[in-house]
């Protein structure tokens, strides 16, 4: 029962705190990259996600909302996030800068993924197809999207999976069809080209840089996806 005394200006009475003071807010939980974050307000911006990280977008950083049974989305660095939405809590950073190289139908499944991959691909709904060509694996994603500035608006990518993943990651991408820039300026670094299934691929040489590697447990074939829309929307801008 919280007491009441008489306020002597007013006449009303004045609720008194109860002893002990006002608790605090609770906090709000949010999981970035796998780790536990909390935060007191419940509006959170992109930007806000990664300085909890230790992040900027200036360092090419971006980051996705991920939910339960959903694809994720990117969320813009001014975007704002409702923390008391249901299954808001848990966000991937991802780097969208690289290092350039050197210039220069579905059927059973020939290899297995990781439980989070195979979800990705559920999620896909058949446009996530499984290849075996010789010792190499590869993940195609077709109908890809792909930003203005290009000859083409969809493409099937190819990624190829290394023998030691998802502990080892990807490198480079792969495109069909070839893919140039609207504004006829050459694409750094993909020059070689691959036949996968007989079409012949356009690779990009793009490679994880030493301070923005690839992260087991974090990252997965969804993240490298957010990854290669990073890779277009900066060749764009060169």
């Amino acid at each position: 029962m919280i007491k009441t005394m008489k306020n002597t200006e007013t006449g009303f009475p004045t609720p008194q705190k109860p002893k002990g003071g006002n608790k605090p807010p609770k906090p709000y939980k949010l999981k970035i990259d796998g780790t536990m974050y909390e935060v007191q307000d419940r509006f959170i911006t992109g930007r806000m996600i990664l300085a909890l990280a230790h992040k900027t977008p200036e360092s090419d950083y971006r980051v996705a909302l991920k939910e339960h049974g959903n694809n994720m989305r990117p969320i813009e660095m001014n975007e704002t996030v409702d923390l008391e939405n249901p299954g808001v809590e848990k966000f991937v950073t991802y780097h969208t800068g690289h290092s350039d190289g050197e210039e220069g139908p579905q059927g059973p499944s020939p290899f297995n993924l990781p439980e989070e991959d195979q979800d990705y691909s559920n999620r896909l709904s058949g446009r996530l197809e499984r290849v075996l060509e010789g010792r190499k694996r590869w993940v195609l994603i077709h109908d890809f999207d792909v930003p203005d500035g290009y000859n083409e608006s969809k493409v099937t990518v190819a990624i190829m999976i290394p023998p030691g993943y998802p502990v080892t990651g990807p490198d480079m991408v792969y495109f069909y069809p070839a893919l140039s820039l609207s504004s006829g300026k050459q694409i750094h670094a993909a020059e070689a080209r691959e036949v996968i299934q007989g079409k012949s691929y356009q690779r990009w040489s793009r490679h994880f840089l030493p301070n923005a590697p690839w992260r087991p447990g974090v990252d997965s074939l969804e993240t490298y996806a957010f990854m290669i829309h990073g890779w277009l929307d900066r060749e764009v801008k060169r």
